[in-house]
This record gives C-alpha cells, sequence and structure tokens, in this order.
C-alpha cells in the first residue's frame, strides 16, 4: 500500500492540522519508545528527543493558522537539529553518551554564569553547592561534563547533510534572532516564500524524526500517523 504524502503546503489551515497530527505520533513515538530504553545505551535519550521534537512542531501551531514567522522559524530550525542530534545518536553508544553528558554541561554553565555577577557570598555558596550537586547526581547516573559541545555544523557533516545545513541554517537563524535583516527588512522577511519554505522543512524534518522512531520500534508511520488523524478528530468532536 503507498504511503500517503502528509505534507501539506499553501492551505494555512490544512498546515497546521498536518503539523498537529504529526505532533501527536511524534508524541506517541515517544511514549512506545519509553520502555525500551534500557535494551541498548543509544536508545536512553531516544524518548525525550522524540518527545522535544513533538514540542517542537506544535510551535508552528501557535497563532495558527498564521503563526509569527520568528515561531516558525523557531520550530523549524530546532526540529531540524533535532533531527541531526537523532541521526547522531543513532550512529554510536559514544554519540549517545555523549549527548547526554552535554546536559550535565548546559546545567553547570547556567549556574557558573550566575556566578560571574556579583552578589551575597550566601547567595554564592548557595549556587556552588547546587553545582555539586548537579555532578554528584550525574556520577550516579553514570555521566559527567562533556569534554565538549558538538556544533550543529558538525552534527550536520557527520549526517551527509552539509548543503542542507549551508542552504537553511543561516536563513532559520536570521529569522530566529532579532537579525539586521529582520528587524531592518520585515516586509522581505516575511515574504510567503520564506514562510512556505519553513513550514514544508518543519514537516520534511518532522517525519524525519518519526521516520527514525519508528524503525527503532519496529512500527510503522503510516499507522501512528493515522492514529494521530483520529485522536486529533476525536479531540474536535
Amino acid at each position: 500500500m503507498a504511503r500517503r504524502n502528509w505534507i501539506v503546503i499553501g492551505d494555512p489551515a490544512a498546515e497546521t492540522r498536518a503539523t498537529q497530527i504529526l505532533a501527536l505520533a511524534l508524541r506517541k513515538c515517544a511514549e512506545r519508545a519509553s520502555p525500551h530504553v534500557r535494551q541498548r545505551p543509544r536508545s536512553i535519550p531516544i524518548p525525550p528527543l522524540l518527545l522535544a521534537a513533538a514540542k517542537s512542531v506544535t510551535l508552528a501551531s501557535l497563532e495558527a493558522p498564521n503563526p509569527l514567522l520568528e515561531i516558525l522559524a523557531l520550530a523549524t530550525r530546532n526540529t531540524f537539529e533535532l533531527y541531526l542530534r537523532l541521526k547522531h545518536i543513532l550512529a554510536s553508544d559514544a554519540n549517545a553518551q555523549s549527548w547526554r553528558n552535554e546536559a550535565v554541561t548546559d546545567h553547570l554553565e547556567i549556574y557558573e554564569g550566575i556566578l560571574e555577577l556579583d552578589g551575597p557570598e550566601s547567595a554564592k555558596r548557595t549556587i556552588a553547592a547546587e553545582c555539586e550537586a548537579i555532578r554528584q547526581d550525574a556520577v550516579g547516573r553514570g555521566l559527567r561534563p562533556a569534554d565538549h559541545l558538538e556544533r550543529v555544523g558538525s552534527l550536520a557533516h557527520a549526517a551527509g547533510l552539509d548543503r542542507e545545513y549551508k542552504a537553511f541554517y543561516k536563513f532559520y537563524s536570521k529569522l530566529v534572532h532579532p537579525s539586521s535583516f529582520l528587524v531592518n527588512r520585515p516586509t522581505a522577511a516575511t515574504t510567503p516564500a520564506f514562510r512556505s519554505t519553513l513550514i514544508f522543512n518543519l514537516q520534511v524534518y518532522g517525519h524525519r524524526v518519526l521516520d527514525e522512531g519508528a524503525e527503532l520500534l519496529e512500527a510503522d508511520p503510516e499507522t501512528l500517523l493515522q492514529d494521530a488523524e483520529q485522536q486529533l478528530d476525536g479531540l474536535r468532536t
């Protein structure tokens, strides 16, 4: 049986429905993946990554059927990054471990940045104690601060997606950040062609994440999407 084309472009209301179905399917995939996280090390970060992809795709439904361009760009860029990260994780257990270690580093960097500010010594001691608690918790989970944080460009290279990264990542970033282009040329930034590119790419990478997740579960992504569609229609009745 031929797979249905779930990607929709051109009708804002239909685009919203397509992204809502995709987000629900990703969430279902995350739920089904959770019982399998102990089968091998690289499977541990998969359920939260799938859930993050579901949340990212859901962003496109905010202020639907015409979400702010900045929100749509953020949703698309995040989904692209999550797809690259998923490909990297699935390549080896070491990559999966490195990704989990990055969470320790991220957490510590937040508090260590705050410690750079002037403030009461008592507050600094409390934050320093929290940093130590984070390190101890990491040890208990078999983690440690990462040696380095993988850059998006290196993830794209490892996944063989250099051309897509070079073609689109800067484009996404110009719309996510208050770039001079976005601030000083709002008419050019909000051209329909840019919006269509974003909503199309969001769906493409969201479906790629779903396909990878479904393959891990030996599940049919088409079935996940059909179940999600039925759930969405049930919520509306």
